[in-house]
């Protein structure tokens, strides 16, 4: 019985098909790249208004465990905030300090999200400059929204609520969404 030929046998692809397969994926990875573009930038967005929620609600919750007002700290210059609190001292006089580990740090916000404005209590909208948000012992504290933008313009609002001192995002399909 004769064999046949060894190309006949041969189970591989032929460089042909290898190509169209390779040309297909880039097709459709070129197609596909402004969409994850587009959702880092959002995720990144998302992730920062989480970061500073988060610090808001920790700054609320020391002011009325500890019974001294805490501040946030905003630097829309720089596009940086941390968190200070007040401190008496043996002599009565009043210094700010940082709280330890993690709150204390001075938060830089990723390059591609910005300060774009922060509202207190519905006056005017600051751009730049250096903001400070008091929460007090009992849990209150000014009336503030903060928009966060990406460079393309996505953008998150965030509302503190002066009367309780919680903060929430406001969005253009509810007005009370959390992220």
């Amino acid at each position: 019985m004769q064999r046949p030929p060894l190309y006949i046998i041969s189970k591989g692809f032929t460089l042909i098909e290898l190509m169209v397969v390779i040309a297909i994926i880039g097709v459709l990875t070129l197609f596909s790249l402004p969409y994850f573009g587009g959702f880092a930038a959002r995720t990144k967005l998302d992730s920062t208004g989480r970061e500073w929620m988060a610090f808001t609600q920790y700054a609320r919750s020391q002011a009325v465990i500890e019974g001294v007002p805490y501040t946030m700290n905003c630097d829309l210059d720089r596009q940086v905030y941390w968190l200070s609190y007040q401190v008496v001292t043996s002599s009565d006089s009043v210094n700010e300090a940082s709280p330890s580990g993690v709150w204390g740090r001075v938060v830089s916000i990723d390059s591609s999200v910005k300060f774009s404005s922060i509202t207190i209590n519905d006056e005017e909208a600051f751009e730049t400059g250096l903001l400070e948000i008091e929460f007090t012992p009992k849990g209150t504290s000014t009336d503030v929204l903060v928009i966060f933008k990406t460079d393309r313009d996505d953008e998150v609002k965030l509302k503190l609520d002066g009367v309780t001192g919680m903060a929430k995002v406001l969005s253009e399909d509810t007005e009370d969404n959390r992220l």
